[in-house]
């Protein structure tokens, strides 16, 4: 705080380490259900499944059907579904080829083997952190959340499975019951190191100039040590439990140079 941002930012950065830690532990347990969802996407991208059919004959299935159903008679309309049905691979055969290649793929056979994937593209640069008023704005949110984007990658098989576990996972997180955690985790368990605490404190002899300033920072500093709210963009954070931990040299000053209600 004596140089540089203000006192609050320390607050900031132990609820950001609370969100990293907490979203760390809650992906490791999503990993198990993702692992299998990215198998079976490793499986579709290797050997495409069988279109599922429409149940209902009404409806009609695309462009061609809707003409047929408009346009055709009856025995035109048979044969066109036959066609259409002799194209399809058998659905035996394909569930068969997909547990061959499960197989290998749980043996790692098929690591080296190139894939093409659907990736979601991380947004750049759509974030204004406003630091001193513990604010974060995204772009998105002015002008509406905007579903994101997809794009084709080739990786290998071994790339995929990460690439993929690590998406599954995230999209599986529940991201407000990880902030109320963390925020929780940071206000109760939360420990802040303030080290070289002997630069602000002020020298006995006569106090102008910087030592005002040194004044200033330790009462900027004392209210958060002894219980405050601070605002940061997950929320209010209570710092009446948190443990601060104050550390110095103090071979220029002395403890009692500090202002007595930080003392």
């Amino acid at each position: 705080g004596y140089v540089g941002r203000d006192v609050d930012s320390m607050i900031r950065d132990l609820v950001e380490s609370a969100i990293r830690i907490t979203k760390q532990n809650k992906l490791a347990e999503k990993y198990s259900i993702a692992e299998e969802i990215a198998e079976e996407k490793i499986l579709e991208a290797i050997i495409p499944g069988k279109k599922k059919n429409i149940t209902n004959k009404n409806e009609a299935r695309g462009p061609f059907d809707f003409l047929m159903g408009n346009f055709a008679n009856n025995s035109q309309k048979q044969e066109y579904e036959q066609m259409q049905t002799e194209k399809q691979p058998e659905e035996g055969e394909v569930e068969l080829a997909r547990e061959q290649v499960r197989q290998q793929l749980r043996e790692g056979l098929l690591e080296e083997q190139y894939i093409e994937i659907q990736v979601t593209e991380q947004p750049k640069g759509n974030a204004l952190d406003m630091s001193n008023e513990g604010m974060g704005i995204a772009i998105g949110n002015i002008f509406g959340d905007m579903p994101p984007k997809k794009k084709s990658k080739k990786v290998k098989v071994k790339d995929a499975r990460k690439i993929l576990r690590e998406q599954e996972a995230q999209n599986l997180l529940d991201m407000d019951q990880v902030t109320e955690e963390a925020l929780i985790n940071a206000e109760q368990n939360g420990i802040i190191f303030i080290d070289e605490i002997d630069k602000i404190a002020s020298g006995s002899a006569y106090r102008s100039g910087a030592d005002v300033s040194r004044e200033g920072v330790q009462r900027d500093i004392l209210p958060i040590v002894e219980g405050s709210v601070v605002n940061t963009k997950y929320g209010p954070v209570k710092t009446d439990h948190i443990l601060f931990i104050g550390a110095g040299a103090f071979h220029i000053a002395k403890p009692t140079d500090l202002i007595p209600e930080l003392q």
